[in-house]
């Protein structure tokens, strides 16, 4: 029976943040605090939320987490190791060592593989069949630590950044569990250098990701995967920018140019280089979401208009 005397303070973000707090709570292990993100965040009401319903102590900064002052608080917290749960803002050097053990990075793929801000996304993007987990030791670089712990998973069929996202955070939960077992049992963490060489990264996505006709339309078909349901895969018709959610693909030759609409009834079709794409879901400007039988109904689109990728 574990004593769980081992103090932890997360630094984090939903929804990462939520999963592994609530996972830690519920497994008996000693929470001393969380760390939000900047109160102008979006999440920073939703993370405060899920701390105070499970009893942990949240302890905002004013300006910057890496501010002197707010450092020294945190390092009277005299925790005993910390964890970073998706967070939007490098930690400094001084911040790092305001635990007896430093801090542990959460990382949602196979480093030294998709180092960066969105593993997610351009996983699916380039069409990977596996990916995974990575705990690592933070350091003063982005995902370069030494490595406690990695686990794989395969992608699905159809795997969307949504669903991609939704189960590695929590088995990175379960990674957590493990890993701070060993911890409180032995009092340290193993851990091994990362590989460097050039490996595929993944740095930020912008919110609007404009189609590139001239990609083939595999390639088209995951990015609309990879972006849902946190960004967005656009175009225009009719002056208008579309917001294309989810679609199907089919790849054949033809001579169509790339843009063109090519069949109306049921269903369009928009051809691409070596194939056409087939939207299901669609959002039209500040119209509404529909889906392909409402878009056709309301929109009435025509065989030759031509979507475009950049207006």
């Amino acid at each position: 029976m574990l004593n769980n005397t081992k103090k932890i303070l997360v630094v984090g973000m939903p929804d990462m943040v939520h999963i592994v707090l609530t996972r830690l709570k519920n497994a008996g292990f000693n929470i001393v605090g969380l760390v939000p993100p900047a109160r102008h965040n979006p999440s920073f009401g939703n993370a405060v939320a899920c701390a105070n319903q499970l009893g942990i102590p949240v302890y905002p900064f004013e300006n910057s987490i890496n501010n002197i002052e707010f450092i020294k608080k945190i390092a009277e917290l005299e925790a005993d190791i910390g964890l970073i749960c998706s967070y939007d803002t490098k930690l400094s050097r001084d911040f790092l060592k305001t635990t007896a053990n430093g801090y542990i990075n959460c990382h949602p793929s196979l480093l030294p593989n998709y180092r960066g801000a969105n593993p997610y996304y351009h996983i699916i993007k380039n069409g990977e069949t596996m990916t995974g987990v990575t705990l690592h030791f933070a350091d003063e670089h982005f995902d370069t630590g030494d490595i406690i712990m990695q686990k794989s998973l395969p992608l699905e069929k159809g795997e969307t950044m949504g669903t991609l996202f939704n189960r590695t955070n929590y088995m990175i939960a379960d990674c957590l569990v493990d890993v701070l077992k060993n911890f409180e049992i032995n009092g340290y963490i193993k851990a091994k250098s990362q590989e460097w060489g050039d490996f595929p990264k993944a740095p930020r996505v912008p919110n609007n990701i404009f189609i590139d006709f001239s990609e083939d339309i595999e390639t088209i078909e995951r990015q609309i995967r990879a972006a849902n349901p946190f960004f967005n895969i656009v175009a225009f018709y009719r002056g208008i920018m579309i917001r294309i959610i989810t679609a199907d693909a089919r790849v054949e030759e033809h001579d169509f140019i790339p843009g063109e609409i090519t069949k109306t009834l049921g269903e369009v079709e928009i051809a691409f280089k070596n194939g056409f794409l087939l939207p299901k879901i669609i959002q039209v400007g500040t119209w509404g979401i529909f889906d392909i039988k409402d878009f056709i109904e309301k929109f009435s689109p025509r065989i030759g208009e031509r979507i475009n990728g950049n207006g």
